[in-house]
């Protein structure tokens, strides 16, 4: 009992996986988290930029990082072995 009651605490962090459709369900989750990060990512760096300043300890080098970020969700949302080893 006590184990099924961790399992269900932490599904959303690591999701179990029995079949092809909670397989896609996980891809899913791991796109829009992917998707999310290059976002904040890429809005604080872009401010940055603008402010001409580092902004919360991220400066204009991070655009690489959310670019990387958006690689890894495309290939994760296409299903790509790559982009899953990536992420």
């Amino acid at each position: 009992m006590e184990s099924q009651t961790k399992t269900s605490r932490f599904a959303w962090v690591y999701p179990n996986i029995t079949d092809i459709v909670t397989a896609k369900e996980a891809a899913r989750q791991g796109f829009w988290a992917s998707l999310f990060v290059a976002a904040v990512t890429g809005l604080v760096a872009a401010i940055s930029v603008l402010a001409g300043a580092v902004v919360m300890g991220i400066d204009s080098a991070a655009l690489v990082d959310s670019g990387l970020f958006l690689f890894v969700a495309w290939g994760i949302h296409r299903y790509s072995r790559i982009g899953r080893f990536v992420g």
